[in-house]
């Protein structure tokens, strides 16, 4: 029998696997896939430190629809950006992953970002808490060159992502 520690060890892994196969299939001309949720009925707590908690109907994890919007926002001028590594520390109450992104804009120059996220389960295996700590500013300075637009003249990171 597997353990919970390995089991979110594997949860993760499938999911950065996922999520990293929506670049591959970008850079290679194909159209990305995503996966939808299994709902579960049970509500996921999204917490960011900029934008506080937010439930939603379904995991965040993968290769979600929005996952694919936030990016399609970067690729319109960096075409390869997405996780290109990452660390995986499981427990037994969930895990905890540090992904490396990068990517090489149309200016020739490297964009990097990096993001550290925490990840709950319950007793079934479901998600539910999804924490994403990351730098503003520098994840802003990726959101302004993918726009080729300065922050104050931007929309709402949301609407971004619906124009996406």
């Amino acid at each position: 029998m597997t353990s919970r520690t390995e089991r979110h060890r594997q949860m993760a892994e499938a999911a950065l696997r996922a999520h990293m196969a929506m670049t591959q299939a970008h850079v290679e001309g194909g159209e990305p896939v995503t996966s939808v949720p299994t709902p579960t009925g049970k509500k996921v707590v999204v917490y960011t430190p900029q934008y506080g908690e937010n439930a939603v109907d379904a995991s965040p994890l993968g290769a979600s629809d929005g996952a694919l919007r936030e990016l399609r926002m970067f690729w319109k001028r960096i075409p390869g950006f997405g996780i290109k590594e990452y660390e995986i520390f499981p427990s037994e109450t969930g895990w905890a992953q540090v992904t490396h992104w990068r990517g090489t804009g149309e200016d020739g120059n490297e964009y990097l970002g990096q993001e550290v996220d925490i990840v709950h389960t319950d007793d079934d295996l479901d998600v539910t808490r999804f924490e994403i700590y990351s730098d503003s500013k520098q994840w802003m300075k990726l959101v302004e060159y993918a726009n080729d637009k300065p922050a104050r003249e931007l929309p709402s990171y949301s609407q971004l992502l619906a124009e996406s």
